[in-house]
């Protein structure tokens, strides 16, 4: 920013990031803590105090859940075949060609927030599966939902909106009179 004299430096942090992982000792751990308003605001003010006081570092999605997010992504079809969330394929994904590894936490959360907002064939277009069908999933969504040792340390959204989607994901799937297995087992445990 000093280098070309841009004045604002764009993030795109979401509100989701806020929640941490697990409580240790007494301390709430967040995995992602580089991600939460509480380090925005103090990256800010350190930036501004010791090295550039006219550059304003912001996080434009910030006011936004990963649900929301993912709402409105799901209206740009013509980005679906070109991002990806898992970490897992920035390391296999070169080898083979796919942006999403379909077994990790990440991709778990990324499928169940689209589910509600997007068509069975562009979730398997996206995914290359039906992450909903595969029962070794199950550990994975425990965690996700808060019913499991802790949250997974990898960047994915909050209890509460997780069990959100996969409610909505639910009322979808009931109109839709098929119901896949991850989405019967939640049903039973929420």
């Amino acid at each position: 920013a000093v280098l070309f004299d841009y004045k604002h430096i764009a993030f795109s942090n979401e509100k989701s990031a806020n929640e941490g992982n697990i409580l240790y000792l007494g301390k709430n751990i967040n995995h992602q803590w580089a991600k939460t308003s509480e380090f925005e605001k103090m990256f800010k003010a350190y930036c501004q105090k010791y090295l550039a006081k006219n550059v304003n570092y912001s996080s434009f999605l910030r006011k936004y859940t990963e649900l929301q997010i993912a709402k409105m992504f799901s209206q740009y079809p013509k980005y679906f075949a070109a991002f990806s969330s898992c970490n897992a394929s920035m390391k296999i994904g070169s080898a083979t060609g796919h942006r999403w590894c379909s077994k990790c936490p990440k991709c778990l959360f990324t499928y169940l927030i689209l589910y509600p907002f997007l068509a069975k064939k562009d979730l398997h277009k996206i995914f290359g599966q039906d992450l909903f069908e595969n029962k070794n999933l199950l550990p994975i969504l425990k965690k996700l939902t808060g019913r499991g040792t802790h949250k997974p340390f990898e960047c994915v959204g909050t209890y509460r909106e997780t069990n959100e989607a996969l409610s909505l994901g639910l009322i979808k799937a009931r109109k839709e009179g098929e119901i896949p297995y991850l989405l019967q087992k939640y049903d039973e445990i929420k």
